[in-house]
């Protein structure tokens, strides 16, 4: 099974704490917002994980899951980053990774 984390909006609903950093990796408590929903996955059993993002935290997320090399996966999950352009929705997002997705 696959599982896909939304992470492209701007996170205008939490402005100002996002001006200089992405929602995606604002700290909740004791660790950055996109582990909340990959913990939740990775509970599943879900290890094939697609993160669509904007293009502002994608290098981010990628040092974040240590992935600039891609040599090594991160605890042992298949990790997938897709840029989406501009916040246009679920509906788009999902485009973004239908053939990731497979039948």
């Amino acid at each position: 099974m696959k599982g896909i984390i939304l992470a492209g909006g701007t996170g205008s609903r939490v402005y100002p704490s996002t001006k200089t950093i992405s929602k995606q990796l604002l700290p909740v408590y004791d660790k950055p917002t996109i582990y909340y929903p990959l913990t939740t996955l990775i509970k599943l059993g879900i290890t094939d994980i697609m993160i669509i993002t904007n293009a502002q935290a994608y290098p981010h997320l990628l040092h974040l899951f240590n992935q600039i090399d891609k040599k090594r996966p991160y605890l042992g999950l298949d990790l997938t980053f897709k840029v989406q352009i501009s916040p246009a929705g679920i509906a788009e997002a999902l485009i973004i990774a239908e053939s990731w997705q497979g039948g």
